[in-house]
């Protein structure tokens, strides 16, 4: 079947490769049959003063946890400083809210982790590889990569200029 499919595939080693693939396909694809798969949606952007972003992101977590006979156990990753009023329109309509402090004690990655808004700083990247074995990036209009008021200075590293 391999010769016909790809005729210049001939060496004993490609057809390793490709049999030890096609084995960790369906090792993922029978995991997932029995096991629940865990999505987690980064949501280190709710809180402090509202955003176009907070408000993007948590209407994505309503629109994800109405989704109806839902196939995935949904998770959602928040700040540690956000305060719990927050957090109630979603907490009931999820699996589980985690804290970043708590990710460290999850017994497994999740199968996917979603951050509906781009990275901006290295700590936001470093998340992502923590708490999933996969994950997903969107980037909305990038306002403020084109905004210099909202860049970074670069003598504090954290304070924004403006």
């Amino acid at each position: 079947m391999i010769d016909v499919r790809y005729p210049g595939i001939t060496t004993g080693s490609c057809r390793r490769k490709l049999t030890h693939r096609a084995a960790g396909v369906r090792h993922r694809t029978a995991r997932a049959a029995l096991l629940a798969t865990r999505v987690a949606i980064d949501a280190t952007n709710v809180g402090g003063a509202p955003t176009g972003t907070q408000r993007h992101t948590m209407e994505l977590i309503r629109a994800m946890a109405a989704v109806p006979a839902r196939a995935a156990r949904l998770s959602v990753i928040v700040g540690d400083a956000v305060p719990a009023d927050a957090l109630r329109s979603i907490e009931r309509a999820v699996d589980e809210v985690i804290r970043i402090s708590d990710l460290n004690s999850l017994e497994a990655p999740f199968d996917l982790v979603y951050r509906p808004c781009q990275i901006y700083w290295p700590e936001e990247l470093s998340l992502l590889y923590t708490a999933g074995r996969r994950f997903l990036v969107s980037s909305l209009d990038c306002i403020s990569l084109s905004s210099p008021p909202m860049q970074r200075t670069t003598m504090s590293g954290s304070a924004f200029s403006g």
